[in-house]
């Protein structure tokens, strides 16, 4: 039986996620009414019976810290294996952040070299799927590879935006022996993009990392490492045929979200066996739902411990939040303890924690649909966000694609329409 290390990259700050992230990394945002993201890097490692792991972090890592604690709520490092957290090395002689992955991985190389491991998983933990690692590792075992890839077909209109693998066909639909790899501004000839998820032998990693650790910065795994192993090493390309969700921008973690809600969904939180930490003072000890005579709920993810008394519809709930009577909810998305009052209306909106909107305020049904000033190509699609512990005054008028930042109150809002495209700070 090999020896498998699983390094879990996330300290991705998530830039284009706006408000979303300016408090947690992206691998702990919450998703589909119960989840974080890393749950699903932690659940894929806990079924492919994956428990020797190393947890690299940085950025707002507080919330993180929190919830994935000793990595039990996944059966990791409690009865066999270990769980490591592994933030950026700090010492007299050198102290700084993870510039890059493969930055974190040369600062980590002594961790790396202890653990003596036959081959080393590397992935983010900031992805939607479910994958069978140890399908993954026979993969690469089996065709006595120096590293494998994992890749998944990606829509022509976003390969621009990954990192793309021609193959041969020696492995028939499995994958095959990598010939190109690149970015599509370097002509690769095919919509097989990195799902960010790495298998090394021992040795390939630990001799990349010696080869660039005195000039580390600028070198990435993408650009330096995997081009060169095409020439000079046994690279190979693992097709995903299932699910791959993620979230770059404010649109796509509003879209994979709502994949939940439809009728042809292919997230399976259930049958994939995701787990989360029960335990996390966000989640526990929540009361049922309680629903009011006036309730309407259609086609909605709604968790404990929330009061509704209006109407949720294609929407996803998280717990403790409360919708007032006469109020209505349309496809948006609900964080922990926010509260919508009498006669508001949301359409489109996503809410972070404990946001409060006031009485009769309509988000996200005025205006045109703007593109946002601030992020032009990723918040287009008519979602509005309000940032974390923000007080909504009543009677406001919040147009779509609007950023509203977190922590304000009902001082900061001079005016009561806000048109869409615009950032309140």
């Amino acid at each position: 039986m090999q020896n498998i290390l699983a390094l879990v990259i996330a300290f991705s700050r998530g830039e284009a996620l706006g408000v979303l992230t300016h408090y947690r990394p992206l691998s702990t945002l919450p998703f589909g009414g119960l989840y974080r993201f890393i749950d699903f890097a932690m659940s894929n490692l806990s079924r492919s019976n994956i428990h020797n792991v190393g947890l690299l972090f940085q950025y707002c890592s507080d919330s993180l810290i929190r919830h994935v604690n000793t990595g039990e709520s996944w059966n990791i490092g409690r009865d066999v294996g270990k769980f490591a957290m592994l933030p950026p090395m700090q010492t007299p002689q050198k102290a700084r952040w993870y510039a890059s992955t493969f930055d974190a991985l040369c600062q980590n190389l002594e961790f790396i070299q202890n653990e003596d491991p036959d081959l080393v998983l590397i992935l983010t933990g900031d992805h939607i799927y479910h994958i069978d690692f140890q399908r993954l590792i026979d993969f690469h075992v089996k065709n006595d590879a120096d590293a494998t890839l994992v890749l998944a077909k990606v829509p022509a209109k976003d390969a621009c935006r990954f990192c793309l693998a021609e193959m041969d066909d020696e492995c028939g639909q499995q994958g095959g022996r990598i010939t190109k790899y690149g970015n599509n501004g370097q002509h690769v000839a095919s919509n097989w993009g990195s799902m960010d998820i790495w298998v090394f032998n021992r040795e390939t990693l630990l001799n990349r990392l010696d080869d660039y650790i005195e000039e580390v910065q600028g070198y990435s795994f993408d650009k330096d490492i995997f081009p060169k192993l095409v020439h000079h090493s046994r690279l190979y390309g693992y097709k995903h045929k299932g699910y791959f969700g993620h979230a770059r921008s404010i649109d796509e973690y509003w879209s994979t979200n709502m994949e939940l809600l439809r009728n042809s969904g292919r997230i399976h939180i259930e049958d994939w066996g995701i787990r989360t930490n029960l335990q996390n003072e966000s989640t526990c000890d929540r009361p049922p739902t309680l629903f009011g005579a006036g309730a309407r709920v259609s086609h909605s993810l709604i968790y404990n411990g929330c009061e509704i008394k209006g109407s949720v519809e294609s929407s996803i709930i998280f717990p403790g939040v409360r919708v007032a009577e006469g109020a209505r909810v349309r496809n948006s998305i609900l964080m922990y303890d926010s509260t919508v009052d009498e006669d508001a209306t949301l359409n489109k909106a996503i809410l972070d924690v404990e946001v409060n909107v006031g009485c009769n305020t309509r988000i996200g049904l005025d205006g045109e649909n703007i593109p946002n000033e601030h992020l032009l190509d990723s918040l287009t699609s008519g979602i509005t966000v309000i940032g974390r512990n923000t007080y909504i005054p009543k009677d406001m008028r919040i147009g779509k694609n609007c950023i509203i930042y977190p922590n304000l109150d009902e001082g900061d809002f001079n005016k009561r329409f806000i048109h869409s495209g615009s950032v309140v700070l």
